[in-house]
């Protein structure tokens, strides 16, 4: 679990807060329905939500429904501001298992799992208001393992390798490109893959923005 504030020492102020309800009328069926919504606490009214969703779109709903594709590891972050300029970024893991069950009891004794975000930099002079860099990349490390996780070996398809938690990343041209974890934990060993590839702008594949927000840029926390 990762919680960032900005603007400032807000900490104390207000702090973005993550909860997970499960859709149980999709448990047993694909994809499986969750809805995220916000615990956050501290803060002046009104309040506004910006979701990093798992598929890399992003929502500014209060508590978006998502459908997962499958069972795996999924990254989400919430950035939360009030009517001050207070703002905090709290992100999370969800394991979903194969029945559908969210965080489910029983799990695997390892399971990689990655997370493939669009790098940002902050064209605002700290104001908050991240413009993306093309062809760069951000890697987070979703993966679970009973006795932590000892070893990280990422591929990214183009010839070059990580051992870092998270890696950032520069492809050099459009992809697809096949992205490769595989991590050790204990006697377990476990490998996830997934495709990924960048637009003519640079831009990763897949980012989407709802209510008609510009894609170009992004009013969030820096990573």
């Amino acid at each position: 679990f990762l919680q960032l504030a900005c603007g400032g020492d807000t900490s104390t102020a207000c702090n973005a807060c993550i909860t997970v309800t499960q859709d149980s009328s999709f448990i047993g069926a694909v994809p499986f329905s969750a809805q995220f919504s916000s615990c956050s606490t501290g803060g002046t009214a009104p309040y506004t939500y910006s979701w990093l969703l798992p598929d890399g779109s992003i929502s500014l709903s209060a508590s978006p429904t998502y459908l997962f594709n499958g069972p795996g590891a999924y990254g989400v972050c919430l950035q939360t501001s009030d009517a001050t300029g207070c703002t905090s970024v709290a992100c999370d893991t969800v394991i979903v298992g194969a029945d559908g069950t969210i965080d489910p009891v029983e799990n695997l004794p390892c399971q990689a799992g990655f997370w493939v975000v669009q790098a940002y930099t902050d064209t605002s002079n700290g104001g908050g208001v991240l413009a993306p860099i093309p062809d760069e990349v951000w890697v987070w490390d979703l993966s679970t393992g009973t006795n932590g996780i000892d070893q990280y070996a990422w591929d990214f398809g183009d010839g070059t390798t990580s051992s870092e938690a998270y890696p950032t990343h520069v492809y050099d041209g459009d992809g697809p490109w096949l992205l490769c974890l595989t991590i050790n934990s204990g006697n377990c060993t476990d490998m996830h893959c997934d495709t990924v590839s960048v637009d003519a702008n640079g831009i990763l594949n897949g980012l989407s923005i709802e209510n008609g927000a510009h894609p170009g840029t992004y009013n969030a926390a820096d990573r």
